[in-house]
């Protein structure tokens, strides 16, 4: 197993089920609720963790409101690098704040409000979301991202020649490569993790070519995104502009 979170190995069938049928989240998100997060986490963790997490934040029972809380605190303190974590505030902390906000039962808001000061504290302390851009934007912006990795994750598949994956599976492929790519990890062995959910439609060889393929063309999207954000510095703070002359 890819993912260096020893603590998360035994759970990667059941996120994998979760894709084929959503109505085992509540009780995956129990048992991980139930789990004693004691290895560090970093970003591929956190990663193949986020799209369980968005769902279970995302239900109307109480109680896995409260137990996908539990989750995100639990791992959230035992992230050593806030860069592994800051990446997933955009898209966790609005699910969170929603529930401090409208739900009625004081013992869960309670919890949200722990797991909020938690994420934030292990993201570097800062709550950023809502300071930058609103939630309209915010869910505009994420929802433009998940669609363009839809359609590499897609491309991918063909061009590797792997063919009957369903669109759940696809979607939740699309989901880990945001979360890889919001945390700038290209690392090809963090990717091949990708891989555990392709097992029932491809040979390990051909899966592990299409997770370095899409790994690589992340790695080169990011590239771009580097020069094009050093332009943007260039061009407001150009080099060798002549000091105005001041008339006296």
């Amino acid at each position: 197993m890819l993912v260096s979170n020893r603590d998360l190995h035994p759970f990667v069938p059941a996120l994998v089920q979760c894709i084929a049928d959503p109505a085992q989240v509540p009780e995956t998100v129990h048992k991980l609720a139930s789990t004693t997060f004691v290895t560090t986490v970093e970003a591929p963790s956190l990663a193949i963790m986020s799209p369980i997490l968005n769902r279970g934040l995302s239900e109307r029972t109480p109680a896995v409101l409260r137990q996908t809380c539990v989750i995100i605190d639990n791992m959230c303190k035992l992230v050593e690098d806030p860069a592994h974590a800051e990446q997933f505030l955009p898209k966790l902390l609005p699910q969170i704040q929603r529930i401090i906000e409208v739900q009625a039962d004081p013992e869960l808001r309670q919890v949200a409000n722990k797991a909020k000061k938690t994420l934030v504290g292990c993201s570097g302390g800062i709550d950023t979301v809502g300071a930058e851009e609103d939630a309209t934007v915010t869910t505009q912006r994420l929802k433009e991202e998940h669609e363009t990795a839809h359609k590499h994750v897609k491309e991918t598949l063909s061009t590797c020649n792997i063919k009957g994956v369903d669109h759940q599976t696809s979607e939740y492929l699309a989901s880990l490569t945001t979360a890889l790519d919001d945390s700038r990890d290209y690392n090809v062995d963090d990717w091949a993790i990708l891989g555990s959910y392709l097992t029932v439609f491809a040979s390990p060889s051909d899966s592990r070519k299409a997770t370095d393929k899409l790994a690589a063309i992340y790695k080169e999207i990011d590239s771009k995104r580097v020069v094009h954000k050093a332009e943007e510095v260039r061009m407001e703070f150009p080099l060798g502009k002549k000091a105005a002359k001041i008339d006296h």
